[in-house]
């Protein structure tokens, strides 16, 4: 999990995913899905800040996800 600054975009070439896009994947609201994500980690995304998923990353997260749901 990275922070990025808002006003970086994503480019083809470093396809990434928002928590936003993230929580509509996993079938839960935003606020809830970066509730969970600061369960997991001790970074933050910050004031303003964005959190922002590489592929490997965003797959790691479902994985997680998943055996929180099947708990």
């Amino acid at each position: 999990m990275t922070k990025a600054n808002a006003t970086a975009a994503p480019t083809e070439e470093t396809k990434t995913l928002s928590a936003k896009e993230m929580a509509a994947e996993l079938g839960t609201d935003p606020k809830s899905f970066r509730r969970f994500l600061r369960g997991l980690t001790e970074d933050r995304a910050g004031k303003g800040g964005r959190w922002v998923f590489d592929a490997d990353t965003a797959d790691a997260i479902r994985t997680v996800w998943a055996a929180k749901a099947t708990k």
